[in-house]
């Protein structure tokens, strides 16, 4: 879940939220545990972002992927502004804009705990994709 304050133009994810962090417009949202993470909103519009329009639940994959997971069933890795990088998060939020596949996230399946997956490899794809408002990932299983 994302949230807006203050802003237009957010396109498929208008409940976006800003903030300011010193002279830099950050854009944050919310991990289906209630954790936040942002970025700034010039990565965002930078790929066009807000005139997107989500057409599925997840993004189009490159290689054929094990199981579809629901986001809320992987164990967010712990991450803040500092943990994206720009070029990554960037080529990946504008490869779900054009529409161009990416790889399957790696993930591990977990016993215990709140959660059924630990990410392991994919963590520009899982945060773009809760960016985006997606609400399953395709994955493959770590061996």
């Amino acid at each position: 879940m994302i949230r807006a304050q203050g802003t237009a133009g957010m396109g498929c994810c208008s409940s976006a939220k800003l903030a300011r962090a010193s002279s830099l417009s950050m854009i944050s949202f919310t991990l289906p545990n209630g954790a936040e993470f942002s970025f700034p909103v010039e990565w965002w519009n930078e790929v066009g972002m807000p005139a997107f329009e989500r057409q599925s639940p997840y993004y189009l994959w490159d290689a054929l992927p094990e199981l579809f997971v629901r986001i809320d069933a992987i164990e967010p890795p712990p991450m803040d502004y500092e943990g994206l990088d720009h070029v990554r998060m960037v080529s990946v939020l504008h490869a779900i804009v054009s529409r161009t596949a990416l790889p399957p996230v790696e993930v591990e399946e977990l016993s215990l705990g709140d959660y059924h997956y630990r990410l392991h490899h994919g963590a520009h794809r899982f945060f773009a994709s809760v960016a985006v408002g997606f609400t399953l990932i395709p994955a493959r299983s770590r061996l």
